[in-house]
């Protein structure tokens, strides 16, 4: 899979750009290419001239793009780089622009100010690849949204990825939009509520004692993950049995019950997931991970006779490991703009 599309964008080198290249990769429904920073009539645009301000043109045929791709499946916009003239086009050559970072900062300012939502966990960064000053390519990479339709505030228009094409959308298309997102946001309530329905069918004891505890859950709601077989994924095992922090002058330290029993054992295959339980004295800590990137931990402590207590030092380490367990996952599943909720 091209790193372009699932690396942290820090991470990104001169080679990553290349491989576009040296594959062939053709533009299509996430990939876009532009050469240089448009401009009517094939003008220059003033960026090239003082480096201090992106045109207008420019600055809405390229966030256009970035819309278009929020409002459908997401992708990359690649500016600095040649394309062929077959169709589809392909990466030909790269064209280097100049103070690559600073283009990308000013790309993000303006993508702030004038996408309507803001579109969230879109990454707009530059990458050198030239010798000369800051010489290189700007990547913007834009996540699927998962809440709202966008639309660009300066043209006062919504855009749509098809195919290799960045459109207009129609009325119908915006209509059909806030239904399929609509539907999308209650599939995740749903799912949400069918955790908390299977955390509090486990509360109630045969005998007359009180079993409580804590479930802290993490889905996504924007990027497309997936993860084939999680108890496969060496990378998802790990957890933070202790945090270490300070509070003014005062060191603190939050232990995870059960913590380092978990971590022992495996995860082990379950219906569309995996799963492992660990003991500790006070209770049971149980961890799953799904296949739709649903990340849940369940600390259950043991049963009393009357209400005991439930330390907020347990809660803070089970949302601790469940935010860095999210993280692991979009990582894992090539979706490292992909957005969670936490329940």
């Amino acid at each position: 899979m091209l790193a372009l599309l699932t690396n942290p964008v820090n991470s990104l080198s001169p080679e990553d750009v290349q491989q576009l290249i040296t594959d062939e990769v053709p533009e299509g429904q996430t990939i876009e290419y532009k050469a240089t920073l448009p401009e009517v009539d094939g003008g220059e645009d003033p960026w090239f001239i003082t480096g201090k301000k992106i045109g207008k043109y420019a600055r809405d045929e390229i966030l256009a793009e970035a819309v278009a791709f929020a409002n459908a499946e997401g992708g990359i916009v690649v500016i600095g780089m040649d394309e062929t003239d077959d169709h589809p086009n392909r990466a030909k050559k790269i064209e280097p622009l100049p103070k690559c970072h600073d283009l990308a900062n000013r790309l993000r300012l303006a993508a702030r100010d004038s996408i309507d939502p803001q579109i969230p966990g879109i990454e707009i960064w530059g990458i050198e690849t030239h010798n000369k000053p800051q010489g290189g390519s700007v990547v913007i990479r834009v996540p699927p949204s998962r809440i709202t339709w966008h639309r660009l505030k300066t043209k006062g228009h919504c855009y749509m990825r098809h195919a290799d094409r960045t459109e207009r959308m129609t009325m119908r298309e915006i209509h059909d939009r806030i239904l399929q997102l609509d539907q999308g946001m209650r599939r995740i309530e749903a799912r949400l509520e069918s955790r908390r329905d299977a955390y509090e069918d486990i509360l109630p004891t045969d005998d007359g004692k009180q079993l409580y505890g804590i479930r802290v859950t993490t889905i996504p709601v924007t990027g497309n993950v997936y993860l084939d077989k999680p108890h496969r994924h060496s990378n998802l095992a790990s957890l933070l049995p202790e945090i270490t922090g300070q509070v003014g002058k005062s060191s603190v330290k939050i232990y995870l019950p059960g913590g380092p029993d978990l971590q022992q054992k495996a995860l082990r295959p379950i219906f569309r997931g995996a799963r492992r339980e660990g003991t500790t004295s006070i209770g049971v800590l149980v961890q799953e991970i799904h296949r739709d990137g649903l990340a849940e931990f369940v600390l259950k402590y043991e049963p009393q006779e009357t209400p005991g207590l439930i330390y907020i030092t347990h809660a803070i380490g089970l949302v601790a490991n469940a935010v860095l367990l999210s993280d692991s996952i979009r990582k894992e599943a090539g979706a490292t703009s992909a957005e969670f909720l936490l329940d």
